[in-house]
């Protein structure tokens, strides 16, 4: 690859050319050629203020461009910066053999600075791989040299299994403050499961300490744990002489025990450990670990901002062969599972919920880490930087943020002098019409207190339900995983009051809130702070619908004539112009159609489905704020006031805004769920346009895929509403609504939402259950 990238620069400036190649000759050549695209990606993945690997070329119609932006998964709360990952498991995988023909990584413009003699210049260069971007048809026109593929490319593109797991589980060596921070440690973590399932291990090899002062060594730990009771801890400490370990490779050596990659990519793994009650006792396992393919996640960061932590999965399910041994009495491995995972960071105080499932073909594995100190409430110490993998059989299923995690305790007195660990939990994840929802019944748990604070640490085994939609197709099936959390060590108690378990939640948000939910087959009723006033955001668009429709069906509107689009409305404090920018509008798409015409329909779909504000403001007029009172009025909705349009300015400064109580919306769903709000047909069709809500990260994110909400959310700076009617598939359906104000953070009120949307959904099973 030498000259390459160079000569493609000169080619596209050839007015800097002739300088260059006068003036500096071969030793720009020389030096740009250092940075070939199977190098040059891997060191700018590895810069978090840069693409993390060029352009991707091709993006078919339909892919998640979320998913497939450059650097990796970047829709989350932490980045994969593996460009090669995106390249190797997703467009050139098996998934969409059939969608791409072809794929090219590019650095586009990449500055090198180069040092010549005493001069150092900027050379703006642009890197591919000569195949790939063959294969596409967009080959430079070469002024000079070859144009290859290096066997950097080669391996960059096609690598070895040795070689991929070398890239991506080999060790660190800690830099800067973590060198000096004693609680620095990177470890190797296997988790084994028997062939039968009557048993488990739990085996980490860890590296840690304070390495500028030499004050670090190893450690071994294991845990053998039976399903039908008792469980057996192993370890053992090495000091640095007898600790090696590679930054090059996976290869770790804890004295007599060790981790090895072998050519074929399968890993080798031997320990011979003592018991840790010094029964005299060892564990001695001899394995190999075969990854299954397509099955694994590149290294992502996952610290919150305060401190350091890596992560990097490998095997995210893998076939054992071998034999494990206590006291001479072996077992043999042949037809076992494994996971195996690579954690590095600073681990003071540090948290987290984690865990791994599968269920049919479909893998998945969510994480989240935080440095906490555990607080004397009873739940879990939840991270906030939660994320859900998904693979199967063809490679990357999803990544999605996680909503939600819902432990459920059991009552009675701690046991050991511990908090018991949760009987179950539902997880929850979701983003851009994909959700998955994970049901966990924990069958199993180990509960070991930290020696520093107390927190306790829940090692559970446990049956797991899949359902939810990923990629747009729909999913069900069920099976099993190991999972983790941490808590502070109090017994949380149980929760029989539905009331006062929702407001708990939503007074932890520190918000403001209403919320009213009503059975509308039997009239139960929950009520908190019923009547506040708050901000109603788009919550008022819903009576404008209703009072369109109720005008269509009085034959006072057509719904299907044409109506100009406009730009330019009247304040109704002072009479000034304002008009709407398209930047501060959640639907830009009508902002292109001003000047022209549409009709009240379609102006209504954008107005619920997808909250268009210029919508609104066209609408409105036809509404008359006065008719629209009146009409409330009749449905007994004397909470809600609509007064104006949106971001009409003057009259928000002088207090005349629309607002809402949550008893007020009850009482509007109510007539509109009942068919007393208009006619037939009409509540039909608004109920349709209700369903088809864009924005469903609220109430809907707490129900199980699939369950129909006609609903509508709204919110602005420090406000954060959704309310609506939801349609149980063998129950009567019931209205909810939440309000919420004073915290500007919206991810803190809509997942508060969300629960609470789960926990009537839950009551009301279990009642049904119970009945």
């Amino acid at each position: 690859m030498i000259g390459r990238l160079v000569w493609q620069s000169l080619a596209q400036r050839p007015g800097r050319s002739l300088l260059l190649l006068l003036g500096y000759g071969l030793g720009v050549g020389v030096t740009v050629a250092l940075l070939s695209i199977g190098d040059a990606l891997v060191e700018q993945s590895r810069d978090r203020d840069l693409l993390g690997g060029g352009d991707l070329v091709v993006v078919p119609a339909g892919i998640d461009l979320e998913t497939l932006k450059t650097g990796g998964v970047s829709s989350l709360y932490f980045t994969i910066d593996q460009a090669r990952y995106l390249y190797r498991e997703v467009l050139s995988g098996p998934r969409l053999s059939d969608r791409v023909r072809a794929a090219a990584p590019w650095i586009d413009d990449a500055l090198l600075y180069l040092d010549v003699g005493d001069t150092t210049i900027a050379v703006a260069a642009r890197g591919q791989i000569p195949s790939r971007s063959a294969a596409l048809g967009v080959s430079p026109v070469l002024v000079a040299g070859a144009w290859e593929d290096s066997e950097s490319d080669a391996r960059w593109m096609l690598p070895s299994d040795s070689v991929r797991l070398a890239e991506i589980d080999a060790f660190h060596v800690p830099t800067g403050d973590a060198a000096s921070d004693s609680t620095w440690a990177e470890w190797h973590y296997f988790n084994v499961l028997a062939p039968d399932e009557s048993y488990w291990l739990y085996l980490t090899f860890l590296v840690g300490g304070r390495f500028d002062s030499g004050e670090w060594g190893g450690q071994l730990l294991a845990n053998l744990v039976r399903r039908e009771g008792g469980e057996r801890r192993f370890e053992g400490r090495f000091e640095p002489r007898d600790v090696q370990f590679s930054t090059e490779r996976p290869d770790v050596g804890l004295g007599s025990s060790a981790v090895q990659v072998r050519p074929d990519g399968t890993y080798s793994v031997r320990t011979r450990v003592p018991a840790a009650d010094g029964g005299g006792d060892s564990l001695v396992v001899s394995l190999l670990l075969r990854p299954e393919p397509r099955g694994y996640l590149p290294p992502v960061d996952v610290s919150p901002g305060d401190f350091t932590s890596g992560y990097v999965v490998p095997v995210l399910r893998g076939s054992v062969a071998g034999s494990l041994c206590v006291a001479r009495v072996c077992s043999d491995l042949e037809g076992a599972s494994a996971y195996h995972d690579h954690n590095w960071g600073v681990w003071r105080q540090v948290t987290w919920d984690w865990g791994v499932a599968h269920a049919g073909d479909l893998s998945i594995l969510y994480g989240g880490v935080q440095r906490a100190e555990p607080s004397d409430e009873t739940r879990p110490v939840q991270a906030a930087n939660r994320f859900l993998f998904a693979v199967d059989s063809l490679g990357l299923r999803g990544v999605l943020p996680v909503q939600s995690i819902r432990y459920e305790w059991p009552s009675g007195e701690p046991r050991d002098g511990h908090s018991p660990s949760p009987r179950s939990f539902i997880l929850r994840a979701g983003r851009a019409g994909d959700s998955l929802v994970v049901r966990v019944l924990v069958d199993h748990a180990r509960v070991t207190p930290r020696d520093t604070d107390g927190a306790l640490f829940h090692q559970m085994r446990g049956s797991a339900s899949l359902s939810g939609r990923l990629l747009g197709i729909a999913l069900e099936d069920s099976g099993a995983g190991f999972f983790e959390t941490w808590t502070s060590g109090e017994v949380p108690p149980a929760r029989t009051d539905l009331a006062a378990a929702i407001s708990d939640r939503l007074r932890a948000t520190g918000a403001e809130y209403g919320v009213a939910y009503r059975d509308l087959e039997t009239g139960e009723e929950i009520l908190l702070n019923p009547d506040s006033e708050f901000h109603a955001a788009s919550m008022m668009k819903v009576p404008v619908m209703v009072r369109l429709f109720r005008m269509a069906d009085a034959r006072q509107l057509e719904l299907d004539a044409s109506i100009e689009v406009r730009n330019d409305f009247t304040s109704i404090y002072d009479g000034s112009p304002y008009s709407l920018t398209r930047d501060e509008d959640s639907d830009s798409t009508l902002y292109a159609r001003i000047g022209a015409t549409a009709t009240p329909r379609e102006l209504i779909d954008l107005m619920i489905r997808r909250s268009s504000n210029l919508a609104t403001n066209i609408l409105i007029g036809i509404a008359d704020p006065d008719s629209i009172a009146s009409m409330l009025a009749g449905f007994g909705a004397q909470g809600m006031k609509v007064r104006r349009g949106v971001e009409d300015i003057p009259a928000y400064r002088n207090g005349l805004n629309n607002t809402t109580t949550a008893r007020g919306l009850l009482d509007l769903y109510t007539a509109l769920a009942g068919g007393s709000a208009a006619s037939p047909s009409s509540t039909r069709q608004m109920l349709d346009i209700l369903v088809g809500q864009e924005f469903n990260d609220a109430i809907p994110a707490g129900l199980p895929a699939g369950v129909p909400v006609a609903h509508k959310t709204g919110w602005i700076t420090s406000i954060d509403h959704d309310g609506g009617i939801v349609f149980p598939p063998d129950e009567s359906p019931y209205v909810l609504v939440v309000l919420t104000s004073g915290v500007e953070d919206r991810t803190i009120t809509r997942d508060a939402a969300a629960e609470v949307s789960q926990l009537i959904w839950e009551a009301r099973l279990e009642r049904a259950g119970t009945d």
